[in-house]
């Protein structure tokens, strides 16, 4: 058995082959569709003359609006941002918080909570059970105001509230 090198550099039997076999089928392959451009996306059957309809929400679907936000101003969430809605707005590690946020610790739950109360039109800050809220600097220890601007301490980040409801909307 002698091993050659061909001129592309292939290494074959020459006992078995009297030219390079890799060279051989390379150069026996099929080319007529090399001129062919090939397209990267294939059409939809039967739908050319078909209008897709809009889809708007069920009538039983009602979305709820959005009476605030809550943004992240220093933590890992930086520059993130939360809508806050009519009623109870959670804050913490709890699986359904509006505001979902890492604590230190193994704490899992509710930090605290925005509740905005839509007949009087206000925003109330609620400290929860699993970690120390500070609101403007102060240790949040009973329900609270919130007001435009108001900075919340949770953990390692720092919140920001922003009302969109109030006395003339």
């Amino acid at each position: 058995m002698a091993i050659r090198q061909c001129t592309r550099h292939h290494f074959y039997d020459d006992e078995k082959y009297k030219v390079c076999p890799i060279c051989l089928s390379l150069s026996s392959q099929n080319h007529e569709n090399e001129d062919r451009t090939v397209a990267y996306t294939t059409p939809l059957d039967n739908v050319a003359d078909k209008t897709i309809g809009y889809q708007a929400l069920k009538d039983d679907v009602v979305a709820k609006p959005t009476v605030g936000w809550v943004v992240c101003v220093k933590g890992k969430n930086c520059g993130r941002d939360w809508r806050l809605h009519e009623g109870r707005n959670d804050i913490g590690t709890a699986v359904n918080a509006e505001v979902p946020i890492q604590l230190t610790g193994q704490e899992c739950g509710c930090a605290c909570s925005v509740i905005y109360d839509g007949k009087h039109k206000e925003f109330i800050l609620v400290p929860g059970e699993v970690s120390l809220v500070y609101l403007n600097g102060q240790l949040l220890s009973e329900p609270q105001l919130l007001a435009d601007g108001d900075q919340m301490c949770v953990g390692e980040e720092q919140l920001c509230f922003q009302s969109f409801c109030g006395e003339y909307r």
